[in-house]
C-alpha cells in the first residue's frame, strides 16, 4: 500500500500581513466569546456577591483570591438598569482600589445602598470615573430635587435688618448691638403672637450666645461629639418645637440599616458581620410617625482616618 502525503496548507511566517490577519481574527473570536459570557451571571447573584465583597473590602479582609473572583465577575456581567450599573460600579471600585480612601469608602457604601451622590463633588468624581454609561447619566440627570422655599420673605428681611443693624462703624458684627436688636424684635414678636418670628429670633440668639461669642470656643478646637451635639440640638429644638418630629439620640441604629442587615444575613448566614459593617450607630435620628427622616453623626476634628470612615 502506498501512502501519498497530503499537501500542508500553512501561513508563511514571514508574511506580516497574513499573520496579522490571522492574529486579529483569533482576538475577535476571544472577544466575542468573552462578551457572550458576560450575560451568564444573573443580576441577583452578582448583587449578592458584590455586597459580600464590599463588606470585606471595608473591613480590610478582602484577599487576593477574592480579587481574582471579582475580576471574573466583572468580565461576566453586563448591567441593564440603574441598580445593576451601581452594583457594577461597586465591583470595579472594589477591584481597582488596593486601599480605599475616605471618599471611596463613602462612594462604596452609597452605591451598595443603590444611592447616587450628586451633592459631594469628591464622591461624584469617583462615580464619574468608573461609570461611563451615557444612558446611566442621562437617566440620573433627569431626576430633579425640589427644595422648599425656606424662610418667608418677611423673615429674610428681618434677618438682613438684624445683621445690618448689628454692625459697628467698621462693618464688623458687634455682640451688644446684635443682642439688643434681637431682644427688641423678640418683644414685638411675643406681643404679636408671631411664633415663626419668635423661633427665628430664638435661633439667632442661641447661635450668638453659644457659638459665635463663646469664650471657650477657641480652647475647644477638638471638642467632643457630645459638645458639638449639644450646640446643634438646642437649635433644632426651636426649629421643630411645634412639629411632630421626634429626636432619637444615644447611639442608636436606624431602622433601614437593621432591615437591610437582616435581609443580607438571611442570604449569607453568619459569615459576614453586616450589623457591624452597615448598622452604624447614629448620634441623632429625626423621626415622625415611625418614619425616619434624617440621620446625623458628629465626629471630633482630630480623629483617625479609620474612625472617620
Amino acid at each position: 500500500m502506498k501512502i501519498f502525503p497530503l499537501p500542508v496548507v500553512g501561513i508563511n511566517p514571514t508574511s506580516s500581513s497574513n499573520s496579522g490577519t490571522k492574529r486579529k481574527s483569533v482576538e475577535q473570536l476571544h472577544e466575542e466569546e468573552r462578551l457572550s459570557n458576560r450575560v451568564a451571571l444573573p443580576a441577583w447573584k452578582f448583587r449578592c456577591d458584590v455586597y459580600a465583597f464590599g463588606v470585606k473590602k471595608i473591613h480590610g479582609t478582602f484577599s487576593e483570591s477574592s480579587k481574582r473572583i471579582i475580576k471574573n465577575m466583572i468580565e461576566m456581567f453586563q448591567p441593564h438598569d440603574l441598580g445593576e450599573e451601581l452594583d457594577y460600579f461597586s465591583a470595579k471600585l472594589i477591584y481597582n482600589s488596593d486601599e480605599l480612601s475616605t471618599f471611596e469608602v463613602g462612594a462604596l457604601k452609597l452605591s451598595l445602598s443603590k444611592i447616587v451622590n450628586l451633592m459631594n463633588n469628591d464622591i461624584l468624581k469617583i462615580y464619574e470615573k468608573y461609570i461611563d454609561s451615557d444612558s446611566f447619566w442621562s437617566k440620573v440627570n433627569k431626576f430633579t430635587i425640589s427644595l422648599p422655599e425656606g424662610l418667608p420673605t418677611n423673615l429674610k428681611e428681618l434677618f438682613d435688618a438684624i445683621i445690618n443693624d448689628g454692625r459697628d462703624t467698621k462693618g464688623r458684627l458687634n455682640f451688644k448691638k446684635l443682642r439688643l436688636k434681637i431682644l427688641s424684635e423678640k418683644i414685638t414678636a411675643v406681643v404679636e403672637d408671631d411664633d415663626e418670628k419668635s423661633s427665628l429670633l430664638d435661633i439667632l440668639e442661641t447661635v450668638l450666645l453659644r457659638v459665635e461669642v463663646d469664650p471657650r470656643a477657641e480652647a475647644e478646637k477638638n471638642e467632643s461629639e457630645m459638645t458639638a451635639y449639644r450646640k446643634t440640638a438646642s437649635i433644632l429644638d426651636f426649629i421643630f418645637k411645634s412639629s411632630s418630629v421626634e429626636f432619637i439620640d444615644g447611639e442608636t441604629t436606624c431602622k433601614a440599616s437593621k432591615d437591610i442587615a437582616k435581609t443580607q444575613e438571611d442570604l449569607f448566614g453568619d459569615t459576614i458581620p453586616l450589623n457591624k459593617g452597615f448598622g452604624r450607630r447614629i448620634d441623632l435620628l429625626l423621626s415622625t410617625h415611625n418614619v425616619e427622616l434624617s440621620t446625623n453623626e458628629w465626629k471630633r476634628k482630630k480623629v483617625s482616618e479609620k474612625l472617620e470612615r
